[in-house]
């Protein structure tokens, strides 16, 4: 193994000598299995370092980071500690991962135990992963901090890339995806204290497991200039201090394929939805915690899923469909399909004439005000079943008819103040809705 010393090519780690040509001249001369050991201490530069094709492992001794604050702060650049590498320049990016390294999997870059500081303006990124023709590939990057830069990661044309223990905070966009992106996951990433944590305009196969998105105006925008942008997984992911947890804007074009899985909320961060003129399609929500935001499912979504998850109130105006199970809080609306139900109890508002729809639950229950109309389902698929909870009021003598049903055996009988009698209904393979097993008695 040889060791490569940047101090050899007239780096110097003490936040004043221009390094910018000695760090490049020990990326240049390591040869694959080289180790470049950097100093304790801070690297000043003032232009891009370019990772050529090899595999080296690029190594510090580690870095403290107490600095909690936005794009531009002033601290990012004198309180930072251990081994840093410093960007001065405005308009120059920190490094670049941009050689064409797709197919050749012998070219493995290794980054580790180092932070990099930005100027706290302009147009910079800490990290630039390929081009808009060059695919950047095979990296990975254990505990590596990247501050102050306008953006922290570049996600051009890149693919087979893992990061590991990221922190990336301080930036205008701490992770952009705009080009087209393939099997890219972060592990334990920290973002924080960016006006945006992840923002995807383009991309498709992001994984994160066990990230935390914490005080950004929007921790993870997705919005879509092109058809390709699916496959998101969001693995225990925790959420804090942040206005919106996530929006996902896809009136230009559609997004596809988005898993939360035992995601956690702390706090009332919005997760929102523009769609209009495109949609939605395959999010899913299983085992997440997020008790403080209410979600509202677009009318242009398709094959939503929520699974023993918690919100503060899901409202639905879909007309396409969804399905939620062992969840709490629900509020629908019109919904248009078979899928689009909810198995918990479902509380109607009482009118002189109710349009059931199958949709709002298999359990529903009404208070009787006044004597009622009720007419059959109209969005249910075969062998759907509906129990009805009918409660009379303080006054009683609540009447109920039933429209489009073909056999019921229905009595009023009993119908004294605050009294409750239920009857279930089954759609038949004809169509039809008929009384399943005889109704209770009015208790």
């Amino acid at each position: 193994m040889r060791v490569i010393y940047p101090e050899d090519y007239g780096a110097v780690a003490d936040n004043a000598t221009d390094s910018t040509a000695g760090l490049q001249g020990a990326l240049d001369a390591a040869v694959d299995g080289s180790v470049i050991e950097l100093d304790s201490g801070s690297y000043k530069i003032n232009g891009l370092l370019t990772l050529p094709t090899k595999s080296v492992l690029v190594r510090g001794g580690g870095f403290v980071n107490n600095v909690n604050s936005a794009f531009g702060n002033a601290n990012y650049t004198s309180k930072i500690r251990g081994t840093v590498i410093r960007q001065t320049s405005t308009p120059a990016n920190g490094i670049a991962h941009d050689q064409n390294m797709e197919g050749n999997t012998t070219a493995n870059w290794v980054l580790r135990d180092f932070a990099i500081v930005g100027p706290g303006s302009g147009c910079t990124t800490g990290l630039v992963m390929g081009s808009a023709t060059v695919s950047a590939a095979y990296l990975k990057a254990y505990n590596v901090g990247i501050y102050n830069f306008s953006t922290g990661i570049d996600l051009k044309k890149s693919n087979s890339n893992q990061f590991y223990d990221m922190d990336i905070r301080g930036c205008a966009t701490g992770i952009n995806s705009a080009y087209t992106t393939e099997e890219i996951a972060f592990y334990s990433a920290n973002l924080g204290f960016n006006t945006t944590g992840l923002k995807v305009t383009r991309g498709s196969g992001l994984s994160f497991y066990a990230p935390i998105f914490q005080n950004h105006t929007t921790a993870i925008w997705i919005a879509p200039n092109t058809t390709i942008t699916k496959w998101f997984l969001f693995d225990s992911a925790f959420f804090e201090g942040n206005t919106v947890n996530a929006l996902f804007d896809s009136r230009a074009y559609t997004i596809s394929h988005v898993a939360f899985r035992s995601a956690r909320g702390a706090g009332a961060g919005d997760i929102t939805f523009l769609t209009s003129p495109a949609g939605v399609d395959f999010f899913t929500f299983t085992n997440c915690d997020f008790s403080s935001t209410a979600l509202t499912i677009p009318s242009t979504s398709y094959g939503m899923k929520i699974d023993g998850s918690y919100f503060s109130s899901v409202t639905s105006s879909n007309n396409g469909d969804y399905h939620a199970s062992v969840s709490r809080s629900f509020t629908n609306g019109a919904g248009g399909g078979p899928e689009n139900h909810v198995s918990t109890m479902k509380t109607l508002t009482y009118a002189s004439s109710i349009q059931l729809k199958w949709m709002g639950g298999e359990s529903q229950r009404v208070t009787l005000t006044g004597n009622v109309t009720l007419t059959v389902p109209d969005d249910a698929p075969t062998g759907a079943k509906l129990t009805l909870y009918l409660l009379q009021d303080a006054t009683g003598g609540r009447e109920v008819a039933w429209s489009g049903f073909t056999y019921h055996a229905w009595s009023d009988v009993g119908n004294t103040a605050n009294r409750m009698t239920s009857i279930t209904m089954q759609k038949t393979a004809s169509g039809q809705w008929t009384q399943a097993g005889a109704q209770s008695p009015y208790l």
